[in-house]
């Protein structure tokens, strides 16, 4: 039996149960056979309509490895956008079954509207039949095809990439990332009838803005963001004399667009005197192009089974392809390296989720690679176990749109060795109080608050310095130094007072003004009445004597000092303006004097504090349940309504816009911007604050690093 009788009749229980179960005129949609190893290979003429024929939406039931085995959005009309029941993926972050070969789904059921069967309304006794009738023709298919496993396996990126691999991304399938990202608040902000209008005439614009992107390439932006239709990587490897990069591309049924960039790049070789080479492994292609003038200037690629693997070094093509197809080539898969798997192991969900999107960088070895061929950059190399820079592993972590309970999920961990010495000693967060000073008002867009053995970071660096330095030059060269600028004893009257928590705010004034953002900066202080009546005066007089502008004003029952500008009230860009202050038993310091009056007046009032806003309470509760009893030094809250609302007053204020149109000249994201707003107005703020939730943060430590872990509320768990 040839192959394509094996096809035809791998599908006759498809056909069948089709017929059994909807009466209805089935809808026709193209397909292509990427399951075979031949790429963009197509049943016969005399098959394929009978196949097409009978597949549908309401086909519930397909076979794995068939002709008719459709990709995941293949055999949808083209306004619908999410398959109800996702095909399983394997993922890179859970060992030791994180990179095991990708396989293509088996036995999948497609759901209509609204999640019901699409078939429903035809169920009763002939439903039976036609399972029964699936399970006999199943047999049947299973005889005339052999006992030969059907399923299509090729390997992931972490099973592709070597485990030498310097930096690497992934996005685990482009087509489930759309449709997680369709699910979070920014998704569906998007589609607000209120908001899309806008959006797709500024989108549409910028299009056509590059006109110049298809004159280069030969297909529009649109084209080019349909491209990848699955797995999408790219590694840095390394190489000699310079690291390359490697693509994987999962492109699907949009291959040929794939092909036609890659067509423009081989043309453009040729034009420059190229020479092209063509090698067979396996069943693959494999085409290799080399400048011989520039050796330099090379590349590589191949494509198989809706794949584009490109290369930047030629040669090594080949040995992708060889580990492409199991071809007996030596090959430590990335998926075996401890430090990846470390480290993604720890970025998954709450309750497992898997990421969409996940990284992995090793910056020692990226530095040994670029240093590698120079003298004086490897003696500086040679210094980092003096430092202690030796001991950071690796850095990761991995997104995840849309898990269970939040709006996104984000995890960054970095891998350190065991002891830590040098500056890594120095990265000792401490666990401490976390709860908002009651100098921090509810309206704060970003609130960061750590708490860090200070005189052992101090101390750290002291030594860190000295060892380049010799003895007594950080004393000669940093605390006499600060000692003259500002007019104290730095040691004694700062560093010693220094009491282990430092916070950082940011809050948005108004009107809206470009540089309308405010940061102001808090540190906990071992005596501050002290420091406030003696050395904060001694720290003014000194700066005062120094700069005639430094002032002084009663706000409330507190001394502010600050330093006024020259800002013209009518400027629509803020100017800073230094300000300090001492409240409680904090030190602030901002460039702005109205954020520092706002702090006194909330910590004297105890109105509208932000350990006392809702939306806080429910972030800070989601972190406990996080953390799990374990320990954090660092806590953020980010309140991203308040700079939007800043950017959406600017984006209403007509001068503005004017602006806007000046700078958009030669500039297609700006004239774009500016064609939308201009054809469409700005809905009502309220209804872009409602797809806006409270986020948060937090650090922890672990025996081998640091994690950092962040998410967004979903708009639900506010409302």
């Amino acid at each position: 039996m040839n192959a394509h009788e094996r096809r035809l009749f791998s599908v006759i229980p498809v056909a069948i149960v089709e017929l059994i179960l909807t009466p209805q005129k089935p809808q026709v949609h193209k397909m292509t056979d990427y399951s075979s190893a031949n790429q963009s290979q197509t049943l016969p003429d005399t098959i394929r309509p009978k196949i097409l024929g009978y597949f549908s939406l309401n086909a519930p039931i397909w076979l794995r490895g068939s002709a008719s085995e459709p990709t995941v959005t293949q055999a949808l009309p083209e306004d619908m956008t999410i398959v109800r029941k996702w095909r399983p993926s394997v993922h890179e972050a859970e060992p030791p079954k994180q990179c095991d070969p990708r396989r293509e789904p088996g036995i999948e059921r497609f759901r209509g509207a609204g999640g019901t069967p699409a078939h429903r309304s035809h169920f009763c006794w002939s439903k039976a039949l036609g399972a029964f009738s699936f399970v006999v023709c199943l047999l049947l298919a299973t005889s005339f095809a052999g006992a030969q496993s059907s399923t299509v396996e090729r390997p992931t990126a972490p099973k592709l990439f070597t485990e030498k691999t310097l930096a690497y991304l992934r996005v685990d399938d482009t087509r489930e990332l759309k449709a997680k990202l369709a699910e979070t608040s920014t998704g569906k902000l998007a589609t607000d009838p209120q908001v899309s209008p806008l959006l797709k005439e500024f989108y549409g614009a910028f299009n056509t803005g590059l006109q110049g992107l298809q004159k280069e390439f030969g297909i529009d932006l649109n084209e080019m963001l349909g491209i990848p239709n699955g797995e999408l990587a790219i590694a840095l490897l390394p190489g000699t004399p310079n690291p390359f990069p490697v693509v994987l591309v999962e492109a699907g049924q949009e291959i040929p667009t794939l092909e036609l960039l890659v067509d423009r790049a081989e043309k453009q070789m040729q034009s420059r005197g190229g020479n092209r080479e063509v090698k067979q492994v396996g069943k693959i292609d494999v085409v290799q192009w080399q400048s011989p003038s520039r050796p330099e200037r090379q590349f590589g690629y191949f494509v198989d089974a809706g794949v584009l693997v490109f290369s930047l070094n030629a040669s090594y093509t080949e040995t992708l392809a060889k580990i492409w197809t199991n071809n007996g080539v030596d090959h430590v898969p990335l998926s075996d390296n401890r430090k990846f798997t470390s480290i993604l192991s720890q970025c998954v969900g709450a309750d497992g989720e898997r990421p969409q999107i996940s990284f992995y960088v090793d910056p020692l070895a990226i530095a040994k690679e670029l240093t590698k061929s120079s003298m004086a950059a490897t003696a500086t190399m040679a210094m980092l176990p003096v430092l202690g820079l030796d001991g950071i592993q690796a850095v990761g972590g991995s997104v995840i749109m849309a898990p269970k309970g939040f709006d996104s999920l984000i995890h960054l961990h970095l891998l350190l060795a065991n002891p830590r010495k040098g500056f890594l000693e120095v990265l000792r967060p401490k666990s401490g109080e976390t709860e908002p000073q009651r100098w921090v008002s509810e309206d704060v867009e970003n609130y960061m608050t750590a708490n860090w053995n200070a005189a052992q970071t101090i101390k750290g660096l002291k030594e860190i310095f000295e060892t380049f330095r010799g003895p007594d030059s950080f004393n000669d060269q940093i605390i006499k130094t600060a000692d003259k600028k500002l007019g104290i004893d730095f040691q004694k009257d700062f560093l010693d007072e220094l009491d282990d928590r430092f916070t950082m705010s940011q809050s948005m004034l108004k009107p809206a003004r470009v540089g309308g953002g405010t940061r102001t900066f808090a540190i906990k202080l071992k005596n501050a009445p002290q420091f406030e009546s003696t050395t904060l005066p001694k720290i003014f007089d000194h700066l005062k004597s120094k700069d005639g502008k430094w002032e002084s004003q009663i706000v409330g029952s507190k001394t502010v000092y600050t330093r006024p500008n020259s800002q013209k009230t009518e400027s629509n860009i803020r100017r800073p303006q230094p300000a300090i202050v001492v409240i409680g038993d904090e030190l602030l310091f901002g460039d702005s004097i109205e954020t520092i009056k706002s702090a006194i007046e909330v910590s004297q009032n105890s109105d509208g504090l932000l350990s006392q806003s809702l939306e806080y309470k429910l972030v800070r509760d989601q972190m406990k349940l996080q953390l799990d009893e374990k320990q954090t030094s660092v806590v953020v809250y980010q309140q991203p309504e308040e700079s939007m609302r800043q950017l959406y007053d600017l984006a209403a204020d007509k001068n503005n816009i004017e602006k806007v149109r000046e700078m958009a000249k030669g500039n297609p994201l700006f004239a774009a911007l500016v064609q939308a707003l201009e054809s469409h107005q700005l809905p009502p703020f309220e209804v872009i604050a409602k797809y806006l939730s409270p986020s948060g943060a937090f650090v922890t430590e672990e025996e081998n690093g640091l994690h950092y872990t962040a998410f967004s509320m979903q708009r639900g768990s506010r409302d």
